[in-house]
C-alpha cells in the first residue's frame, strides 16, 4: 500500500506488498483495522456497506479488492479491474487490459490520478485537518476533516457527504465520495492506501 501521507513520516514509494493495516491505539500500540460501516457511496445505494478485513481486502456492496500478485476489483466475483505497479506508480486497468488511470505518489505526501493520456483527473493533498481533492483546474471537489472523534467528507459546496467514526481511514472515505472517479477506480486507490493518515 502507498504510504506516503502517514503522520511524521517522509513520503515513500509504493510497497511491492501492502503491508498490515494498522493504526495506533491512544496506549500507542498497533491494532488491525477491520470491521464493517455503512455510508453514501456515488454511484451505490445511499446505505452502502463497507467491510474492511484484517487480511487488506475491502468489501462494498457485491464489489471486493484483494490483492493475488496484482491488485484485483471484483464485481460480483467478476475481475472488472486490476492494478499494476510501475515503477513507483500504478497504472489501472480494465478487466479487457486498457488503461483506466494512472496512480502517481506525490512529493508532497499527496496522490494524483491522470488519464491514460496524462490528463490530471484529480489530486488529493494532505491538510492539517485531513485531505483536500482537488480537480483537474485546481477546483476544490471534496474535503475531509478529521475532528472530534469524527472523520466528515464534505463537497464543493459544503455539503456533507459522510460523517463516520474516526477509526484512522479519512483517505479512503475520501476516494468512495469522489464522484468523478469511477467506482472501479475509487476502489483500487481506496485499497492501495488504506490506512494512510492525513498530517
Amino acid at each position: 500500500m502507498l504510504s506516503g501521507c502517514q503522520q511524521e513520516a517522509a513520503p515513500t514509494a509504493p510497497a511491492a506488498e501492502p503491508p498490515a493495516v494498522s493504526q495506533t491505539t491512544s496506549e500507542g500500540s498497533q491494532t488491525a483495522v477491520e470491521g464493517s460501516v455503512t455510508l453514501r457511496v456515488p454511484g451505490l445505494s445511499e446505505q452502502a456497506k463497507l467491510t474492511l478485513q484484517s487480511d487488506g481486502t475491502v468489501q462494498l456492496d457485491g464489489w471486493q479488492v484483494s490483492r493475488s500478485g496484482a491488485v484485483e476489483v471484483r464485481q460480483d466475483g467478476k475481475i472488472v479491474a486490476t492494478a499494476h505497479q510501475k515503477n513507483d506508480n500504478w497504472l489501472l486497468e480494465n478487466a479487457s487490459g486498457q488503461p483506466l488511470a494512472k496512480f502517481k505518489l506525490r512529493d508532497d505526501g499527496g496522490y494524483k490520478v491522470v488519464s491514460p493520456s496524462d490528463q490530471t483527473l484529480v489530486k488529493v493533498k494532505p491538510k492539517d485537518y485531513g485531505w483536500k481533492v482537488t480537480g483537474a483546474k485546481e477546483e476544490d471537489l471534496y474535503k475531509t476533516r478529521v475532528e472530534k472523534g469524527h472523520i466528515k467528507v464534505k463537497d464543493a459546496k459544503g455539503q456533507e457527504v459522510n460523517k463516520l467514526p474516526d477509526n484512522g481511514q479519512a483517505l479512503l472515505y475520501t476516494w468512495l465520495s469522489t464522484a468523478n472517479l469511477p467506482l472501479e477506480t475509487r476502489l483500487a486507490l481506496a485499497f492501495l492506501t488504506r490506512g494512510a493518515q492525513g498530517e
